[in-house]
Order: C-alpha cells, then sequence, then structure tokens
C-alpha cells in the first residue's frame, strides 16, 4: 500500500489520528460484513492463487527493470530494492 497525503500541518496532525485506527482495525459493521462473506468458502478458497497470479505478472514486468527482486516465499507481496 503505497499513499500519499499533502496537508497544513494542523490538518495532517489529525490525519495521521485518524489513520492510526482505519489502517490497523476494521470497524463493528465491517467486521460483520467479513464474517457473512467468508460463509461461502468460494469467496476466499481461491484468493491465494489470484493474488499470487497476480504477484507473478508484476514480477514478470519487473524482469528487466532497474529493479532488484527480492525474494519473498510464502507470500504474494513483492519486495523490490533500486
Amino acid at each position: 500500500r503505497v499513499g500519499y497525503c499533502v496537508a497544513p500541518a494542523e490538518l495532517m496532525d489529525e490525519i495521521c489520528k485518524v489513520h492510526q485506527f482505519l489502517m490497523f482495525s476494521a470497524d463493528t459493521p465491517m467486521q460483520h460484513a467479513f464474517a457473512e462473506h467468508m460463509t461461502d468458502p468460494q469467496t476466499w478458497l481461491s484468493l491465494a492463487a489470484f493474488y499470487q497470479r497476480k504477484r507473478d505478472l508484476l514480477q514478470s514486468l519487473l524482469a528487466e527493470s532497474p529493479f532488484t527482486l527480492l525474494p519473498s516465499a510464502g507470500s504474494f507481496f513483492l519486495l523490490a530494492d533500486y
């Protein structure tokens, strides 16, 4: 996840407070929605393969770039050094 926000310092102080709690927790209605979604195994059983295909595609597209791709076995994350 990469994101940027530019704002006056006073506003950024408040944005950082909100960001701290939004990025690392899920609100109660969202938790109920996720629980309902997870009752159908087909909605999540294929996620590993889905994300692996996306990672492999990005890895193949970056193969000829100036980035050095670092191993990340057991994960769909792609680590790159420049």
